[in-house]
């Protein structure tokens, strides 16, 4: 019979590889998603009607997804990529029409009127030289 020592030390043991495990997960994400400047690693068709995964492309689509949640300083997810490949999944799955009943109508007109506003003034910026300058 193991006494109860013995068993906390195993469980010890077993948290501590995990947690190692994590932090090596943690690692190669972080040097993937840096290698990609923090963008999104997959294309996603984002649209008004939801798409269903199938086949080859619908479990790459699904292996992309972190395998399980996590709450790391109130945020879920370990890092802002994963965070974002989260929400692209979620969005083309659902349907851009099955999200916006989610959230206030006014807080989604202002949100796009801001990404309006901040595409229009990049569109009116030229490469000259190296330096982004704004059109006269």
């Amino acid at each position: 019979m193991k006494s109860m020592a013995q068993k906390n030390c195993n469980e010890e043991s077993r948290m501590l590889r995990e947690l190692s495990e994590t932090i090596e997960d943690l690692k190669s994400y972080q040097d993937v998603s840096r290698l990609n400047g923090g963008a999104l690693q997959m294309e996603w068709d984002i649209g008004r009607a939801g798409r269903q995964w199938t086949g080859k492309d619908g479990l790459a689509k699904l292996d992309r997804l972190p395998g399980r949640l996590e709450l790391l300083d109130g945020k879920l997810c370990a890092s802002e990529a994963e965070r974002s490949e989260l929400l692209a999944g979620l969005l083309e799955n659902l349907g851009l029409d099955v999200v916006v009943q989610f959230g206030r109508i006014d807080d989604w007109q202002q949100a796009i009127a801001a990404r309006a506003i901040a595409e229009q003034e990049q569109s009116t910026l030229t490469h000259a030289g190296g330096v982004l300058v704004r059109d006269q």
